[in-house]
C-alpha cells in the first residue's frame, strides 16, 4: 500500500484466486464434470469390444456437440452469475483501490476464471477414460471408428467424433484451436454479462447470456435465418462446422477467424464499456448481494 496515498496496488492474481476458490466455481466444475461423464457414456464399451484405448483428443468433438456445447454454456452463465460483484464486501476495495483499478481487476479476474475452468475441462475430457488411456500423436482407431463406423449407432453413444474436424485438422491443432475458443468465448460470456449488469440489472445480463446461449439449440432456424449462426457463440466452439454450409451451400457458418477476430473485439468493447460505466454511475454497493 502506498503511504501517501492510502491506495492499494492493481493485483489482480489475488482477486483471480478468490474467485476460483469461490463455492460458485466449485459448483460450475462439479457440473461440468457431471457433463463431461455423461457425454463420454458408452465409449468404454467401444474400447473394450474393439481391444483398443482411446487417445486424449476427445475434448474438439466433445464441444462439436451441439447439446455439450450449449449446456457448457450454461455453466459459464452459471459460474458468472454473480455480476456486478457489488456486495458490500466489494465496497472498501473499490475505495481503497480507485474504481479504475477495482473494475481492472475484475476484468483480469472474469478472464482467468474462463481460463480455468477451460482448463479443468480439457483435462477432464482426458481423465475420464482414465486408466483405458493411450497416447499417440494421430487421432487413434478408437476415435476413426466412432466416426465412420456404420454400427456405432449399437453403442448408443450421446456423441460420435466428428469426421469433419479429422480431415480438417491434426489432433493437437484441433486441440488448440478448441481451447482458444472455449476460452475467449467463455471470457466474452462473462465480460458481457459484466457490463449488462452494469448498465441494466443482474437479472438482465443473466436473462441475454442464457438466450444467446440457447439459441445454440435452435439449429432447424439457421437454414432460414442466415444470421443466426452469427449470434450464437458456443456454437462457435463446433470446429467441424466453421466455413461448412448450413443448407445447400445457401449461406455458410462462420469461418474460424472471424469467430476469433469477432471475440477479441467484443472484448475489447466490453472491457471499455465497463471502465467507462464504473467512472459515471452511482455503485449501489447493496443492491447485489
Amino acid at each position: 500500500m502506498s503511504e501517501k496515498t492510502g491506495r492499494v496496488h492493481w493485483n489482480g492474481w489475488q482477486e483471480c484466486v478468490k474467485k476460483i476458490c469461490s463455492i460458485r466455481f466449485a459448483g460450475a466444475v462439479v457440473l461440468m464434470t457431471a457433463l463431461v461423464c455423461a457425454i463420454a457414456s458408452g465409449i468404454d464399451r467401444v474400447m473394450i469390444d474393439q481391444q483398443e484405448w482411446i487417445t486424449p483428443w476427445m475434448a474438439p468433438h466433445f464441444f462439436d456437440n451441439k447439446y455439450f456445447a450449449t449446456f457448457y454454456g450454461f455453466i459459464v452463465c452459471y459460474m458468472f452469475s454473480d455480476v456486478p460483484f457489488m456486495n458490500r464486501s466489494e465496497l472498501c476495495f473499490a475505495l481503497r483501490k480507485g474504481r479504475g483499478i477495482w473494475c481492472m481487476e475484475k476484468i483480469f479476474a472474469v478472464i482467468m476464471q474462463a481460463f480455468s475452468l477451460t482448463v479443468l475441462t480439457f483435462a477432464a475430457t482426458v481423465l475420464v477414460f482414465v486408466p483405458r488411456l493411450h497416447f499417440e500423436l494421430d487421432w487413434g482407431s478408437i476415435i476413426d471408428t466412432m466416426a465412420y463406423s456404420e454400427n456405432i449407432w449399437e453403442y448408443n453413444l450421446i456423441s460420435n467424433p466428428s469426421s469433419v474436424i479429422m480431415e480438417k485438422y491434426t489432433p493437437l491443432l484441433a486441440m488448440l484451436l478448441c481451447f482458444l475458443l472455449v476460452w475467449i468465448i467463455s471470457s466474452v460470456i462473462g465480460l458481457l454479462m459484466f457490463v449488462l449488469s452494469l448498465y441494466t440489472s443482474r437479472m438482465a445480463a443473466v436473462s441475454v447470456a442464457a438466450i444467446l446461449t440457447g439459441m445454440n439449440l435452435s439449429e432447424a432456424k439457421f437454414i432460414t435465418s442466415s444470421w443466426l449462426p452469427y449470434v450464437t457463440p458456443f456454437n462457435w466452439c463446433r470446429l467441424g462446422l466453421h466455413n461448412e454450409p448450413v443448407f445447400l451451400d445457401t449461406h455458410y457458418y462462420p469461418s474460424l477467424w472471424f469467430c476469433l477476430g469477432l471475440c477479441g473485439i467484443m472484448i475489447i468493447f466490453t472491457a471499455l464499456g465497463i471502465m467507462l460505466r464504473s467512472r459515471h454511475m452511482e455503485f449501489v454497493w447493496n443492491k447485489e448481494e
